[in-house]
């Protein structure tokens, strides 16, 4: 079942507008909205899209958008200058699994086994934007973001976290955290 775009991902959309450079890859990429706003830019030379959802690489294929279907980095070859995912980020309920938002017994496990092979992937002065809901636990997110963190002192991880009070995002750089909480502005270190 596809995701279809909700606040959180206009939110990350209005920042891949802004930073999004070079080769770019749209992991998860659902309805394209990421792949679409990457391609907006003038900073970006190319996108490719991938989704483990075979509905949704066809959607983004009759889209003109070039896509792929992997589970996650599987199938993924080469580095990027830029890395956008809006990962299934929720806890799964009982009962029921959907794939386009649950992101784990406890919402964090996808964009942890995504944060484990994102090193493979990123160019060494890349870029990589992912939302994260306030029901994931931001303390798990700042541990995986440690553990996993970008390999070089010049690779950015850009975060951003919806909430009901003025949006907030972390940007993390290898050994150093840099956190700023803000409402329409951003910096970027």
């Amino acid at each position: 079942m596809l995701y279809s775009p909700r606040e959180d991902s206009y939110l990350l959309a209005r920042w891949v507008r802004k930073l999004a450079f070079g080769k770019v890859l749209d992991m998860g990429s659902g309805s394209g909205i990421q792949a679409e706003a990457a391609l907006a830019s003038e900073k970006v030379m190319s996108v490719l899209a991938a989704d483990i959802d075979p509905e949704a690489v066809a959607l983004l294929t009759s889209k003109g958008i070039a896509a792929m279907q992997s589970d996650l980095f599987s199938k993924v070859q080469g580095k990027f200058d830029t890395i956008i995912f809006n990962p299934p980020y929720l806890p799964e309920g009982p009962g029921y699994k959907d794939i386009a938002l649950d992101g784990g017994k406890k919402g964090h496990e996808v964009l942890g086994t995504f944060l484990a092979q994102l090193n493979a992937h990123l160019k060494p002065d890349g870029i990589t934007l992912i939302i994260f809901s306030s029901f994931t636990g931001k303390e798990k997110i700042d541990a995986l973001i440690a553990h996993y963190g970008p390999s070089t002192s010049a690779s950015r991880i850009c975060m951003c976290m919806p909430s009901a009070r003025p949006r907030s995002r972390s940007c993390w750089r290898r050994k150093a955290l840099l956190a700023s909480s803000c409402w329409r502005k951003v910096i970027v270190a």
